[in-house]
């Protein structure tokens, strides 16, 4: 007979049967002849777990060899001798926990049950926030009913699409205490998202501002969207120029009046005695509620000096040709001011090859003592090459000795006048940079125009300072084809990304033996590989707190590694203080002196007379030349107000578990804590960064979160979102932004790091920062012990890789059969509870190569937990008994999935 065993009790774990089934289910069962009936005996396991009467259900499979009566099922129920404990229950938002008002996308949470699972329960809920029930959303019924087993049942609910510009609204649903259950954990917070704010985004007209001039630079904020009312938009300036001294400093809001679709900021140049040359002004829109910030959303002006001459740089003659005396020319001129000998640098790119297809010209150009201007002529080389117009193009390059009239760059034309000429193949660039750890690299290889056939060219590597096969780059000398009617084809090969500290290296490739076309003039390629390893750079804040009254702060750049060379440190300056009206400009870029590991950043308050809050600057760093940028990435100080502003709750952000791992249900989870008055709800804005990428490494974050009334705190859980790629450790940064409606302590940024898999996180458990940057040493297949087990078996088994271990990774027993002289082999081992990373199988066989996993002749296992919530015992019994053999082996494998 054949029958199947479900029920909400598991066998093994809840009970055993006798006789034991084996195989796979439908099991078999013999009734011996002569008998009208066989027992299945079923005894219960004992354990020390609340969890309530549980049913085991053995029911009658069909088959051909019996029909099946009236009563094909059979219910068992097994009653629980443990004191029942009352349920948990608990709130948890979906992965995208916001909703749209128009679209389609609802809001949804689940309730969650753990523990007890018996019996229904009702589980009640209360909905506050700060959007309101049906007006900004169709509330859900305030209860939901868990069925007898079931864990957990989503509640959802759907945005009232409106016409109001309100920003986003938060829906917040927490559970009402009930005495059938307990409540864990923190409310449950959908975001509404507005879909009626305006876009706005800027826009340069006049990019100029000179000194002494009647020429000013203006900056147009344009808003999409609704222009019915006024519209407040808040600005920060940076850039080499100074507020104030510079330029007008303006106030760091502009006002978009009602009706109008823009407003225009101008910024008017300071003139001063200073010799100085151009300075930058960039104008970054802030963040607000009101409005979105489009792209672009930030702009450059020029701030001109006016104590220096300016230079500009036109093409007086615009083309030249091949072979037919007909030459191009650029004109380099300085106004006015014709005093001494003024040396221009160029800067010389463009399609066309110096020396090759037009005649070289020098880097820079001299005007003569007493000329206003010089001429360069270009002169095409005449060739037999068919090709497409090239231009040779030229940019002034900045000097201390005068002003640059014409930032952008000007190009002459060459013409080609080889119709019926031969094809050339040739790289498109002479040379280029790649940092090591953007690994894919892609050299375009051109022919001079369409070819009615494939071309090939040959291709390898022809010297440099970088070593290949593996150590620096992996790249084998091959053949490139550009098929019929293509003009580009790329050599594709790969970066090693390693953590050596070292000077910039080279790849030199070069182009040989084409067939179908010759060779052009750029035959070699020499990639510069840019060591991103020299340095690490982080920043902090020592002093983080400056007072209007006179107390400053101070920002500290650190950097770790070499200090051998200067470092040049980009950063991003935020906040809710603007410079200068609240504190003196910082310097942007920040360099790092040869010898130095920091340089300090003070923050200088302006001490004025407005009552204000508490003001925030923030420095995000957002790149390193020569290193890369290490963790924290982002610093804040404080700019206290002495005008008796009003008090305001302080905000901190804490981190309660700072890892969650892809492929399992492992939330990372961060605390937002407030002080002072709980009686309101307070709505906290943060923003979301670092190397890992919303959406597609985690869930997406709403970018609000609220503490209700009357609680000092909410939970942020995040996700880390299986993608089926294989990545390194990743990063996301919660940083608490300002607002006017609470103040920030000085915890406002928490980095979460995102696991690729259950591997990974054993990793940084079980390795130093200093081995964790060594493959070598924690690699899965490595073995830094020296046992004989790589990382992954010592994963595997729960072993220590740092420590020599001889013990068996499994046992073996023989026990007796009942009623026989005859014994079955038993093999016992310990392993990792199964994580999605990891398959174990179990074989036997009468010869090494004869082993066959997963054997009809291997009883179902018996797994106990061994209660440390991480690994579990496995025990099998081989159902051939020893009599029938002399010998069997016995194999587990690990398999890495």
């Amino acid at each position: 007979m054949k029958y199947r065993i479900s029920g909400t009790a598991s066998q093994p774990a809840d009970y055993s049967l006798t006789p034991a089934p084996t195989g796979s289910s439908p099991y078999s069962l013999t009734i011996p002849a002569g008998a009208a009936f066989a027992d299945v005996v079923i005894v219960p396991n004992q354990d020390t777990n609340a969890e309530g009467p549980e049913k085991a259900i053995l029911l009658l499979e069909e088959n051909t060899a019996y029909a099946i009566g009236w009563q094909a099922e059979a219910v068992i129920e097994i009653q629980d001798d443990e004191t029942p404990t009352k349920p948990t229950i608990y709130l948890s938002s979906s992965a995208d926990n916001r909703a749209t008002e128009s679209g389609g996308d609802t809001g949804a949470f689940t309730v969650n049950r753990s523990g007890n699972r018996t019996g229904d329960i009702l589980v009640r809920f209360s909905m506050s926030g700060t959007a309101t029930a049906a007006a900004d959303y169709e509330p859900p019924s305030d209860s939901v009913l868990l069925r007898e087993g079931q864990t957990s049942v989503t509640v959802t609910f759907a945005a009232i699409d409106d016409a109001l510009v309100e920003g986003d609204e938060t829906v917040q649903f927490v559970l009402v205490p009930d005495a059938a259950y307990s409540s864990s954990g923190g409310p449950a917070v959908i975001t509404i998202q507005d879909d009626d704010p305006p876009t706005v985004q800027l826009l340069v007209t006049d990019d100029l501002a000179v000194e002494g001039g009647s020429a000013t630079a203006k900056v147009v904020f344009q808003r999409t969207g609704s222009i019915t009312g006024s519209l407040d938009v808040n600005y920060l300036l940076s850039g080499t120029a100074t507020g104030g001294s510079d330029y007008s400093a303006p106030p760091g809001v502009i006002t978009i009046p009602a009706g109008a679709p823009s407003a225009t900021l101008t910024l008017t140049a300071l003139n001063d005695t200073i010799l100085e040359g151009d300075e930058t002004v960039a104008v970054v829109l802030s963040s607000h509620h009101d409005y979105n910030i489009g792209q672009p959303g930030t702009a450059v002006v020029t701030i001109q000096d006016n104590e220096i001459p300016t230079v500009t740089l036109a093409a007086t003659d615009s083309t030249a040709t091949e072979g037919g005396g007909d030459n191009g020319q650029f004109t380099i001129s300085r106004g006015s001011s014709t005093a001494g000998p003024l040396e221009v640098p160029l800067e010389i790119s463009g399609s066309a090859v110096g020396g090759a297809d037009y005649q070289a010209m020098p880097a820079s150009v001299l005007i003569p003592d007493g000329s206003s201007s010089v001429a360069l002529t270009i002169v095409a080389i005449d060739d037999n090459i068919k090709e497409a117009d090239e231009k040779v193009t030229l940019r002034l390059s900045s000097a201390a000795g005068f002003n640059i009239g014409t930032s952008g760059p000007v190009s002459v034309t060459l013409k080609d006048n080889d119709s019926s000429g031969s094809l050339a193949v040739g790289f498109e660039a002479g040379a280029s940079t790649s940092v090591e750890s953007r690994t894919s690299i892609k050299l375009p290889v051109v022919l001079s125009a369409v070819s009615s056939g494939t071309v090939t060219v040959n291709y390898s590597v022809a010297g440099g300072t970088a070593t290949g096969a593996g150590a620096d780059y992996t790249l084998a000398a091959g053949t490139l084809s550009i098929p019929a009617g293509e003009i580009l084809a790329s050599i594709s090969f790969f970066l090693v990304n390693d953590s050596v500290s070292e000077p910039a290296e080279t790849v030199i490739v070069q182009l040989n033996s084409p067939s179908g076309a010759a060779l052009d003039a750029r035959t070699t390629h020499t990639l510069t590989i840019i060591d991103d390893d020299a340095s690490v750079v982080s920043v902090s804040a020592p002093d983080g707190t400056a007072s209007e009254g006179g107390d400053s702060a101070l920002f500290r750049i650190t950097r770790t590694g070499s200090t051998a060379e200067p470092a040049l440190v980009q950063l991003q300056i935020s906040g809710t203080a603007s410079s200068p009206s609240d504190y003196l400009p910082l310097m942007v870029p920040v360099v790092i002196p040869a010898g130095e590991s920091s340089v300090d950043l003070p923050v200088i308050a302006v001490d004025d007379a407005t009552d204000e809050l508490d003001e925030t600057v923030v420095i995000r760093l957002t790149a390193v030349e020569g290193g890369r940028v290490g963790s924290p990435s982002v610093a804040f100080v404080t700019i206290a107000d002495d005008d008796d502003a009003a008090p305001v709750p302080a905000v901190s952000l804490s981190k309660l578990d700072g890892t969650t791992t892809e492929g399992v249900d492992d939330f990372a989870r961060l605390q937002f804590t407030r002080s002072g008055d709980l009686a309101a709800p307070l709505v906290i804005r943060y923003g979301v960064s670092g190397s890992a990428t919303s959406g597609s490494d985690y869930a997406t974050l709403p970018g609000t979160i609220m503490i209700a009334a009357g609680q000092s705190f909410s939970l942020l859980d995040i996700q880390a979102l299986a993608d089926g790629q294989a990545e390194p450790l990743e990063e996301v940064v919660v940083t608490l932004l300002a607002d006017s409606s609470y103040t920030l302590s000085s915890a406002v940024a928490q980095s979460i790091q995102l696991l690729d898999s259950p591997f990974m996180g054993w990793q940084q458990a079980r390795f130093s920062a200093v081995q964790l940057a060594d493959p070598g040493v924690v690699a899965p297949a490595a073995d830094p012990d020296g046992d004989g087990m790589n990382n992954f078996v010592e994963y595997a088994f729960d072993r220590d890789p740092n420590r020599s271990d001889a013990a068996p990774l499994f046992q073996y027993s023989l026990e007796p059969i009942p009623d026989s002289a005859e014994q079955l082999l038993v093999v016992t081992h310990r392993r990792r509870i199964v994580r999605p990373d990891i398959d174990y199988r179990l074989g036997v066989g009468e010869q090494v190569d004869g082993i066959v996993d997963d054997s009809i002749d291997l009883e179902d296992p018996v797994i106990t937990d061994d209660g440390n919530g991480v690994t579990e015992t496995v025990r099998v019994r081989i159902l051939a008994p020893t009599f029938h053999f002399d010998r069997r082996f016995v194999r587990l494998k690990v398999i890495r999935r």
